[in-house]
């Protein structure tokens, strides 16, 4: 009897710690839907998947399959939404006293496939939600999407260029104000595209190049602005995430850097020091609460809202720290670089044998002209001098052999191979 009471007194005990854990958990999202002001991206950081923030099974009602993934959560006037990560299906959490979590999950989209985004970057900007890049079997996504409400589907939105993303918390940054995206990007060109243009411009900086792309969500365009800074790119390398502010990215630095906090701002493409040493320990401590040996081990939330950044975990803990621009000092470390100069050159095979086709042209009514006028300039009937006439003659025969391998080079790539060979 003794036994048995003891059993029951033990899995009661359990049963009300978990309640009581998850109900922390749940907790960080009632309180942000208390801040009827607040409307942006919420930064989820955790190494667990969804159960490990909601109630065990909450979402298993809704998939099984997606309990192991993590999600992307956003606030807008109509309440808190979550993304679950690699797929595009959407939910709103409400309150709901009924449920073990205090929470329900209403989906808004009609979603079937997923496993094509994985590790698409997702933010919230302008009453709109997008989804960039990301990756699939075997290949990657380019796509920038948006989710429209009307059709609770994701549409694409045509962009100029294709640019494989990947999420990096450390290498993309939103810049809300001005609407721009920013993400690091290593050169890529497709090997399945007849068109050699890919290759020859991956050609033209090392492969370990680093390159800064900027998205504008206006005009729905990517631009390469530079190469990233070496001395800038080892610094961004070292640093943990901290939180995103209207003017920058907030990095912790490891020691090699005296462990200070920078501000990455990209727009003004300068990296920014924290001013004070204090606060910035202050940042570091409550970014990274809740982490036992390196390794995250309860769920966090970050965002940024009335001049302050905000923390919670799902220890019932929150941290809230005033943060604009004036607590930074300017540094002389810029993000990017300038790329160099284009110099003239012609890659495309077909141009240059036009190109070679007009010297030949060119040189042939320069021959024609002073054919006509050659007695008025007093060469006795040669139209060149001796030492002209021998330059021309070698300069001609070397544009005839590299005209002539050209078309070789051309025909023989055109022409084509029997599959058992």
């Amino acid at each position: 009897m003794v036994r048995a009471s003891i059993l029951i007194l033990i899995l009661f005990s359990s049963a009300f710690s978990r309640a009581q854990n998850n109900s922390y958990k749940s907790w960080m999202i009632k309180e942000i839907l208390k801040r009827k002001d607040f409307v942006g991206n919420i930064h989820s950081h955790t190494m667990a998947g969804l159960d490990h923030f909601y109630w065990p099974g909450e979402l298993n009602k809704i998939t099984h399959a997606l309990n192991d993934n993590g999600d992307h959560l956003f606030k807008t006037k109509d309440g808190i939404f979550t993304v679950i990560e690699g797929t595009g299906r959407i939910y709103q959490i409400k309150p709901d006293d009924n449920s073990k979590s205090g929470l329900s999950f209403i989906r808004i989209d009609s979603t079937y496939y997923s496993g094509y985004n994985i590790g698409a970057s997702v933010f919230y900007n302008n009453d709109t939600l997008y989804s960039v890049g990301g990756y699939g079997l075997w290949n990657f996504s380019w796509h920038l999407r948006y989710f429209r409400a009307s059709s609770h589907g994701w549409e694409v939105l045509p962009v100029n260029r294709m640019l494989r993303h990947q999420h990096h918390s450390s290498y993309v940054f939103l810049d809300e104000i001005n609407r721009n995206f920013y993400s690091f990007f290593d050169e890529f060109f497709n090997e399945g595209l007849k068109s050699s243009n890919q290759k020859v411009l991956n050609n033209k900086y090392p492969k370990d190049t680093i390159y800064l792309e900027r998205l504008n969500l206006n005009s729905k365009n990517w631009e390469r602005l530079g190469i990233m800074d070496k001395d800038a790119l080892k610094l961004i390398n070292s640093t943990t995430f901290i939180g995103n502010i209207p003017w920058g990215k907030v990095m912790s630095a490891s020691d090699r850097y005296e462990n200070k906090c920078y501000l990455i701002n990209y727009h003004q493409n300068r990296i920014f020091e924290l001013k004070d040493r204090k606060l910035g320990s202050h940042l570091r401590d409550a970014a990274h609460s809740g982490i036992v040996n390196s390794i995250p081990s309860e769920r966090r939330l970050i965002y940024y809202h009335d001049d302050s950044i905000h923390y919670m975990n799902s220890n019932k803990e929150a941290f809230a720290f005033k943060l604009t621009i004036d607590d930074f000092k300017e540094t002389p470390m810029k993000i990017w670089q300038p790329l160099p100069e284009k110099v003239f050159e012609i890659t495309n095979p077909g141009s240059k044998i036009f190109f070679g086709l007009g010297v030949i042209t060119f040189l042939a009514g320069l021959w024609f002209y002073f054919r006509s006028t050659k007695k008025e300039n007093g060469l006795n009937g040669n139209l060149f001098t001796k030492q002209e006439a021998e330059v021309l003659k070698c300069s001609l025969k070397t544009l005839k052999w590299q005209l002539c391998l050209m078309m070789l080079t051309r025909s023989s790539e055109q022409k084509a191979v029997p599959w058992r060979q």
